[in-house]
């Protein structure tokens, strides 16, 4: 036996394994099921989710979830996608208004990205509101320490990590060696 399912194999378990088509998706973090907690986000920091491509996908958008809409105007609020060595592969225009509006959150790339399996990249997150930053869905109650294991790896294999703080734009590029999971949360996040 090689250890791989058929499709009659797959399609049989019990109970089925979620996949990410299953909610009209390319990728995504976790089921959206999983999204059982919120946390506020701070100002200016730089939040990453790192993955690691299953097929091939030309990525045109990053989703997030808004469970609380923040408040006030934004000086600085984008999405974007990062290589494994931390450059800047492409950003969003300010998503302020979608942060203010609440609920699924699709983010336009300024340039889609093709994906291949095996490749690693980081989603980012950059909210940064005049009056209450936003609350974002969570996965799996919150516990960001077991989210990230294997405890005691590399920063950069961090899954839920921060990579800067005090930040009005994504820089172009970031230190993945330099992430860390104080004050990161594990964000749900997905691409269409």
């Amino acid at each position: 036996m090689s250890g791989v399912l058929t499709p009659a194999q797959f399609a049989n378990l019990d109970p089925p394994i979620w996949e990410p088509s299953d909610s009209t998706l390319l990728e995504a973090i976790s089921d959206t099921g999983m999204m059982t907690a919120t946390t506020l986000l701070v100002a200016g920091t730089l939040y990453l989710m790192r993955m690691v491509t299953k097929r091939t996908a030309t990525l045109t958008n990053l989703e997030w979830f808004t469970s609380t809409a923040g408040a006030g105007a934004s000086t600085g609020s984008f999405s974007g996608l990062y290589s494994a060595a931390g450059v800047l592969l492409a950003g969003s225009a300010d998503i302020g208004a979608q942060l203010v509006a609440g609920n699924r959150l699709s983010v336009p790339l300024t340039t889609p990205q093709l994906l291949i399996p095996g490749q690693v990249t980081y989603r980012a997150l950059l909210c940064n509101l005049a009056t209450t930053q936003a609350t974002m869905a969570v996965v799996a109650n919150n516990n960001t320490i077991r989210f990230n294991t294997p405890i005691g790896g590399p920063s950069a294999g961090l899954r839920a990590s921060v990579n800067g703080t005090g930040l009005v734009a994504l820089p172009a590029n970031i230190t993945p060696a330099n992430n860390v999971q104080a004050g990161a949360f594990p964000l749900w996040t997905a691409s269409t």
